[in-house]
């Protein structure tokens, strides 16, 4: 990985880790604490709705929210983490080479659209 591909990178950061999206919080996590979670989520129970579901809201949005199994786990940083299993939307890896690439990437479109827009200003 360049010098360039790294300089986005918070310090501290390891290379690879995995991001968890909650319903109001975005941390990230290594991988035996993406494991952990992954397997209580798989649990039948952990997700069964509440009867009746309650709502909540955020902003604008409603969310249904169940009074289920609640998780304890440690970012990256060693900071507690205490949410309800439901309020997990996403879990996913991020690599180094994986942000390298969407960085590469985003500077192409970024050319590919100055381009664009220095030959449209030729018309």
């Amino acid at each position: 990985m360049s010098a360039w591909d790294k300089q986005d990178e918070p310090s501290g950061m390891p290379d690879d880790y995995f991001v968890v999206k909650m319903a109001d919080a975005v941390t990230c996590v290594s991988r035996e604490t993406a494991q952990v979670i992954a397997d209580a989520l798989d649990e039948a129970e952990a997700l069964e709705p509440l009867q009746p579901p309650g709502v909540v809201t955020f902003g604008m949005e409603k969310f249904e929210v169940s009074s289920g199994r609640w998780i304890v786990f440690s970012d990256l940083d060693g900071g507690a983490v205490r949410c309800r299993l439901r309020a997990i939307w996403l879990m996913y890896e991020s690599t180094a080479a994986t942000r390298a690439r969407q960085r590469a990437f985003t500077r192409a479109r970024k050319a590919e659209e100055q381009a664009e827009k220095d030959w449209s200003a030729d018309e």
